[in-house]
């Protein structure tokens, strides 16, 4: 999942919200930078290749 970085807490305490049991196997949740992506169809970079 691609999510912008002022989203990140929103979306973890969601994820975490609807999955925690308490149980072992409840999952974590990885966090990392994207450097760059881009759309090969339109050869569009950064933000506008994602939207």
């Amino acid at each position: 999942m691609v999510i912008k970085v002022s989203a990140v807490d929103l979306v973890c305490d969601t994820i975490i919200g609807v999955s925690r049991r308490d149980e072992t196997g409840d999952g974590k949740i990885f966090i990392s930078p994207i450097k760059d992506v881009i759309r090969v169809r339109k050869e569009e970079r950064g933000e506008d290749a994602i939207w």
